[in-house]
């Protein structure tokens, strides 16, 4: 009975392999079904792993190599991720301090965040999943920031589906949001802050949970506008709750290297972090050298918010 299970598990588990690398393929790009098992790619390695166990258990040698076979190929842009943004040496000067919080529409995790954020010397944050609030609430809270934009509307007055902001200790040169269309009432925020004499674009939203079909390509209609608005910039950062692991297609379409590697690392669910999922991001232009990054506490939000202090990289 228990070798018919472990049988049955190991085909189950050739067939999500099969299932997880079609997600990264034109075939299987905005397959909704693909899309959810591939989230979920560390999971099914833990799992190979207690699968592997049983086999040895059961000394089924062909079977055990069959499965460390199919880990280490099909799992392989897990297992060897590398889109990761080096950490160099402190900056003399001109470093700056972003970080980027989904706070689950709580008031407690909002000021959680914000009290998180002064102690951290965060220069921008951003918000997503804002409760009902005010810029003047938020300012009054944290009284170091000096600039707010918050996003639950339409220029024409209806709502957002989810409320973003932006928070800084300077005005921005410029800011603008984008409503994508088919984006499910999602909006994008566009800033650009001068950091040592040079200029720097950050970008900061929050796209659609891939639960359906629709969500699903709503969510990747955010994340191709983001990569358009970023364009050929070199000097960017872009933040926000993406709804997808770096293991699924869609992050492909996410531009620069990420703050921070994502195996091992849990930004939601916080209650449960050996079930959660790197869904949160930074992701940094060429131009900037990441000198910190860490993953924060449970603010009484699902998710945990990420820091991160970086500069313009001298030119050589």
């Amino acid at each position: 009975m228990v070798r018919r299970v472990v049988t049955i598990a190991l085909f189950g588990f050739a067939a999500l392999s099969v299932l997880r690398l079609t997600n990264r393929t034109s075939v299987g790009a905005g397959v909704w079904v693909l899309d959810l098992i591939a989230q979920f790619s560390i999971h099914i390695m833990v799992g190979a792993i207690a699968l592997a166990f049983a086999l040895v258990l059961q000394k089924r040698w062909r079977a055990l190599a069959a499965i460390l076979f199919v880990s280490i190929i099909g799992y392989w842009d897990v297992i060897g991720y590398s889109r990761v943004a080096a950490l160099s040496s402190a900056a003399d000067q001109g470093s700056f301090t972003v970080a980027t919080a989904n706070i689950w529409m709580s008031r407690e995790a909002l000021s959680s965040v914000l009290l998180l954020a002064e102690q951290a010397d965060v220069d921008v944050l951003a918000l997503n999943e804002a409760p009902q609030t005010s810029c003047k609430e938020i300012l009054n809270k944290a009284p170091t920031f000096a600039f707010c934009r918050l996003v639950a509307e339409y220029p024409d007055g209806a709502p957002l589906s989810r409320t973003i902001a932006l928070v800084s200790k300077t005005e921005p040169a410029r800011w603008q949001v984008h409503y994508p269309t088919g984006a499910y009432h999602r909006a994008i925020i566009e800033a650009q802050f001068r950091l040592g004499g040079d200029d720097l674009l950050l970008v900061a939203t929050h796209p659609m949970p891939p639960v359906t079909p629709s969500f699903l390509r709503a969510r990747d209609i955010t994340i191709e506008t983001v990569k358009a608005i970023v364009g050929n910039e070199t000097s960017f950062i872009v933040m926000g709750d993406f709804n997808t692991t770096p293991w699924a297609g869609a992050f492909g379409d996410l531009p620069g290297k990420r703050a921070g590697d994502p195996r091992g690392e849990s930004t939601w669910l916080s209650g449960a972090p050996i079930f959660g999922l790197p869904i949160d991001h930074i992701m940094l232009g060429s131009d900037l050298s990441l000198h910190d990054y860490r993953v924060g506490p449970n603010i009484g939000s699902d998710h945990r918010p990420l820091f991160a202090t970086l500069s313009i990289a001298e030119n050589p």
